[in-house]
């Protein structure tokens, strides 16, 4: 099984929360696809162990999404990019949404789209870390027996954040980071005479510890760097102590600064072992204490060494094991529009024994297409059709001679009242129709054709 760590290294499981569906839209309408995925982290996860129960770990790394559109006819998956030179404008196509706008039938009809999620794992830069340790390993079998943190459960917590509220006093060689080789220094500084002299090279080849080009506390050799080291030991050692505060109710009181466990005395294998424990301790040429067996949670560190200085470590997140994952295919359908692209106009011809003809057109296409694709045509005559003109005639009456007479003027003459419309007359001859006069003299005077 693998052991989940505080930075994720296994990586986390995706899975889709949500899914593209397909759509219907109308000929030049706008459509959205949405898929989005999350990564979750499982005890034992695994690609066959999708189901494992839940792990509390937060995910640290972030999702990446592509669009694809299906192959047709056994083509290859197409990498959808993003495009406003096309008739469809499509954005997104990075993104959990992908629109498109303007789907066009017959072109869009019918495209089919899925989306695909990747895991990037995140860089985690080595820090000091928040949550309170609660291992055991910091003080284990060092920490003095006359230490108001003897036996406490939380003796790591206050070793740790003690010496990270301190840095500064054991940033030995002034670099500015608290690293395997300042872990080394603080040991054989306070071990004693033994090291006068070999603080830098040790008692042999593979002791040598690494100065990082960084270092402000150098000399023109190893021994002049030495006694610039030491000077800074020594000065905080003499004159720095550090208020303690108070433990469990009872009040520490001041302590020296190298006094890690507060037990009145600085030694190589209790204060020294602490510090190395969580700020790593070099010898035979790379860190000898691995501080993510030791700390707990991890903080990422030690520093690492990289040829000439002194870095804080990274820790990548690990890689989704079932990535990368693909959401289900959502398919797009377009209902096509059938327009007219030209009216057909009136026409006027003479009637004739010959029956002249009169000629209409009228195109048309569906949307996408060309005039004409696929297309059938079938003419109606609508007998309520105002193509040909029409106006209404009145009848009007002389209550005293009782003449009457019919116009389209709908002004009545004078002595006459209206009666209304009489009937509604085409003013050009319509098919199947003929011309017929019949012209009356009335007392008023005025010639009426019906």
């Amino acid at each position: 099984m693998l052991k989940q760590t505080f930075f994720d290294l296994n990586g986390p499981y995706l899975s889709f929360i949500e899914q593209p569906v397909g759509v219907t839209i109308t000929n030049g309408e706008s459509v959205t696809l949405v898929g989005i995925a999350s990564a979750s982290f499982k005890t034992g996860v695994s690609i066959d162990s999708p189901d494992a129960p839940d792990n509390p770990a937060v995910s640290s790394g972030s999702l990446t999404y592509q669009w694809y559109e299906v192959g047709v006819g056994g083509a290859a998956d197409k990498v959808v990019v993003d495009d406003v030179n096309i008739n469809g404008v499509i954005s997104g196509a990075g993104t959990t949404a992908l629109t498109i706008a303007q789907a066009i039938s017959p072109q869009d009809d019918g495209k089919e789209y899925y989306v695909v999620a990747n895991y990037t794992p995140s860089t985690i830069l080595c820090s000091r870390q928040i949550s309170p340790q609660t291992g055991v390993k910091i003080t284990d079998k060092v920490i003095g027996s006359s230490s108001p943190y003897y036996g406490q459960s939380d003796a790591d917590a206050q070793i740790y954040n003690y010496l990270w509220d301190n840095y500064f006093y054991f940033d030995f060689d002034g670099d500015g980071i608290v690293s395997p080789t300042d872990g080394a220094m603080f040991m054989r500084l306070v071990h004693g005479p033994a090291f006068d002299g070999k603080l830098l090279s040790g008692m042999s080849a593979g002791d040598v510890l690494p100065i990082s080009a960084n270092a402000t506390r150098t000399g023109v050799d190893d021994e002049e760097t030495e006694a610039l080291i030491r000077t800074f030991y020594n000065n905080h050692r003499d004159n720095t102590t550090i208020d303690r505060g108070t433990y469990n109710g009872s009040a520490i009181g001041n302590k020296n600064v190298y006094d890690i466990d507060a037990n009145d005395s600085v030694s190589f294998s209790g204060d020294g072992m602490m510090m190395a424990r969580v700020f790593g301790y070099w010898q035979n040429g790379a860190n000898a204490i691995p501080t993510d067996e030791i700390l707990d949670p991890d903080d990422g560190g030690p520093a690492v060494w990289n040829g000439s200085t002194w870095e804080l470590s990274t820790t990548t997140t690990g890689d989704a094991p079932n990535e990368p994952v693909s959401s289900g295919i959502a398919t797009i359908t377009i209902y096509s529009m059938l327009e007219i692209t030209s009216q057909p106009t009136n026409q006027q011809s003479a009637a004739s024994v010959d029956e002249s003809e009169s000629e209409f057109y009228v195109g048309a296409r569906v949307s996408g297409g060309n005039i004409g694709d696929n297309i059938t045509y079938q003419w109606y005559i609508t007998e309520a059709s105002n193509v040909y003109n029409i106006k209404t005639l009145y009848r009007f009456y002389d209550q005293t001679s009782y003449d009457h007479y019919c116009s389209d003027n709908g002004n009545p003459a004078s002595g006459y009242y209206s009666q209304g419309g009489l009937c509604s007359l085409f003013t050009e001859q319509a098919p199947g129709t003929y011309y017929y006069y019949d012209c009356l003299f009335c007392v008023c005077g005025v010639d009426a054709s019906c």
